[in-house]
């Protein structure tokens, strides 16, 4: 199964924006202890790293994530963060 994942899209419901940027995922490595939950259950390690088969083109519409710290501590201790390289 190939997994695309479609950058620079502003609505959903328009796919066809000229803005749009589509890469194929080659390589995914989950975080070491992370075990898939089930619907009432929470994955504490639900991190990955997915490797496109080419670059993103930063513009106005696709641009890097900023990561926090290494050190640091989100209030609630819930952080999503999505890297794609």
């Amino acid at each position: 199964m190939v997994i695309k994942i479609i950058a620079g899209v502003h609505a959903w419901e328009n796919l066809n924006e000229r803005n749009r940027q589509i890469r194929s995922i080659i390589e995914r490595i989950e975080h070491p202890a992370y075990q898939r939950f089930t619907k009432f259950d929470v994955s504490f390690c639900d991190a990955a790293i997915l490797k496109v088969d080419e670059p993103f083109i930063f513009n106005a519409f696709v641009k890097k994530v900023n990561l926090p710290p290494f050190d640091y501590d989100p209030p609630g201790k819930n952080i999503k963060i999505i890297l794609i390289l």
